[in-house]
């Protein structure tokens, strides 16, 4: 069975960062077709939300920052963007981030953290526990110090990928319940279980999914060069 679509563009995954593509793309005016059998599930479900650039740094990965920081910064309008086509709210919360000291040695990383993070353009600001406890009761008094992070926000990330998934159909995007098998790199050929699928350009957004995806060959490589893993995570709400 060959099924042939005239979109421009497919996307082939419909987690987070999949529907997103499909709403800016769809957007901009692009014809989309969304591939995968179980949309706005996978990791998306389980996901913590965090919006973090300046709470999620990690020591010397000084290169990633500014990209970091733009993507933060670029959030709100996307954001915007899906709220005026969606039918369901979208689960942005924008109170900012606490990071908390649960003892000395947790307060002198955090201080050490704190001042790294400025030192790249970050906006922290360090506050006394009372205060900490005054934005969240539910803190122990007992904590050694924090920060606040007023840029760094949230999604509820089950919300906010319906919000996209609302989005996404609101604008056209055209979604079809099935997992990619192949990419054809240079034709554009995606091969399914019920057909193939074709367009200008293709979106690899399947996450831990893309192992399972052929497309190596057809781009003249031995082996796909994506060596993914899932990693364990606790999440406390």
């Amino acid at each position: 069975m060959s099924t042939s679509s005239d979109s421009s563009v497919i996307v082939v995954g419909a987690g987070v960062i999949g529907l997103a593509t499909a709403v800016e793309l769809a957007a901009r005016g692009h014809e989309v077709t969304v591939l995968d059998p179980a949309p706005a599930s996978g990791a998306t479900h389980f996901a913590g939300g965090m919006l973090a650039p300046a709470a999620e740094v990690v020591y010397q990965q000084d290169p990633l920052f500014p990209l970091m920081r733009a993507s933060g910064a670029w959030y709100p309008e996307l954001i915007d963007l899906v709220a005026a086509h969606a039918e369901v709210p979208t689960g942005y919360r924008a109170e900012g981030t606490l990071v908390v000291a649960a003892d000395r040695a947790d307060a002198q990383h955090l201080t050490e953290l704190a001042e790294y993070q400025s030192l790249h353009g970050m906006e922290v600001e360090r506050i006394t526990v009372r205060e900490a406890r005054r934005a969240e009761p539910l803190l122990s008094p007992r904590l050694a110090g924090a920060v606040s992070i007023p840029g760094d926000t949230q999604v509820f990330p089950r919300q906010w990928a319906a919000a996209l998934l609302s989005a996404a159909q609101g604008l056209g995007v055209r979604f079809f319940r099935t997992a990619a098998q192949s990419i054809d790199a240079t034709t554009g050929v995606v091969t399914t279980a019920v057909g193939e699928f074709d367009a200008e350009q293709v979106v690899l957004a399947a996450g831990l999914g893309a192992r399972e995806i052929e497309w190596a060959d057809s781009a003249g490589l031995e082996q796909s060069p994506l060596h993914l893993r899932p990693v364990y995570g606790d999440i406390l709400r």
